[in-house]
């Protein structure tokens, strides 16, 4: 329903996830409310949106300025224990961590995932189009104090105005990602084994 010269906003935080494309390769997308989770090693998710239909969505909005925010991993199972076999009861769009650690189960094909960059980047979107994702391929978001800090951090960026660094009363793209990457470091690796990359 937008027209060209209006703003898009996008926003997805849930789980992200991965399926072969034709060639076999690893492509990520999203985990949708009505997915369901199937058999197989990795499990087969139907109604995921992938990446492909995500970004031919993005380049229909010719004209826009279109801000995509996405905190969601791409990284594989993330538990709030030890690992368990996927059910389709909902556990794999909104894991209750509680005041257990994590586990994370990065599955094969992740891993070559990983070493490709950037899920779901800008790349080919066009010069209106930025994407702010919580973690880089193969990464796992933080949860802290039951709330995705990326997307806690990203609210203060621009709501109390935390990324106006310099006081010009100018809130940029720039500005943005910077103080989301500071507020969301990871510099302990028991937190985040994959490291941790917005």
């Amino acid at each position: 329903g937008s027209k060209p010269g209006e703003r898009v906003f996008f926003y997805f935080s849930g789980l992200g996830y991965f399926e072969a494309d034709a060639s076999g390769a690893p492509k990520e997308g999203f985990v949708a409310a009505d997915a369901v989770v199937g058999p197989g090693t990795p499990p087969a998710i139907a109604n995921m949106i992938s990446a492909d239909e995500f970004h031919d969505l993005v380049k229909s909005l010719a004209g826009r300025k279109v801000t995509v925010v996405i905190d969601a991993g791409f990284s594989g199972i993330v538990s709030g224990g030890a690992a368990q076999p996927l059910k389709n009861n909902g556990s794999i769009r909104a894991v209750a961590l509680g005041a257990q650690t994590r586990s994370i189960v990065v599955e094969p094909a992740a891993k070559e995932q990983k070493a490709e960059g950037a899920p779901l980047g800008a790349a080919g979107l066009g010069d209106n189009v930025a994407v702010f994702s919580a973690a880089a391929g193969g990464q796992a978001p933080v949860i802290a104090d039951g709330q995705g800090a990326f997307t806690k951090a990203f609210v203060d960026a621009i709501k109390d105005k935390g990324a106006d660094t310099n006081h010009d009363g100018v809130i940029t793209n720039e500005k943005i990602l910077t103080f989301v990457r500071e507020k969301t470091a990871c510099a302990d690796q028991t937190a985040c084994p994959l490291g941790l990359t917005p």
